[in-house]
């Protein structure tokens, strides 16, 4: 492995914990075709299969949660915060939940850790440079 530079992973801390174990001098990254499903499978379990399929306006706001991957990491918090100023009520939960595990929690004043850090899901430097940003490339 002493020509690999970077691994795109799922969202498993499995995979990801035994990456830092082997200690490979490897930059890991999260996949976004991965990133996507979670966001999907939430709409799925909130409910909101059929808003998403026959309401253009409820699938282009679930759409730019995703968008947020290719906004310059630096940005994304930010970007975020601007795009919850004009969130539809019926996908709070989908956004609460993005929040939770993607950008982090705001209480008392204070952001939380995210549950992935933005810089392995966020495809913005990978984008620019051509590289996969999904895990099913050779």
């Amino acid at each position: 492995m002493d020509n690999v530079e970077q691994i795109t992973i799922d969202f498993e801390f499995a995979v990801k914990n035994c990456l830092l174990t082997l200690k490979l001098s490897v930059h890991n990254n999260y996949c976004f075709f991965h990133l996507s499903q979670s966001s999907w499978r939430r709409i799925q379990s909130s409910g909101h299969t059929t808003t998403y399929t026959q309401n253009l306006n409820y699938r282009e706001r679930a759409i730019m949660l995703l968008c947020l991957a290719f906004v310059p990491p630096e940005d994304v918090v930010k970007s975020f915060d601007t795009f919850s100023l004009h969130l539809s009520t019926e996908l709070e939960e989908v956004f609460d939940y993005f929040k939770d595990h993607y950008i982090g929690g705001v209480g008392a004043g204070l952001r939380a850790q995210p549950r992935f850090e933005i810089s392995m899901w966020n495809c913005h430097d990978r984008t620019r440079n051509n590289e996969p940003r999904a895990n099913n490339t050779v």
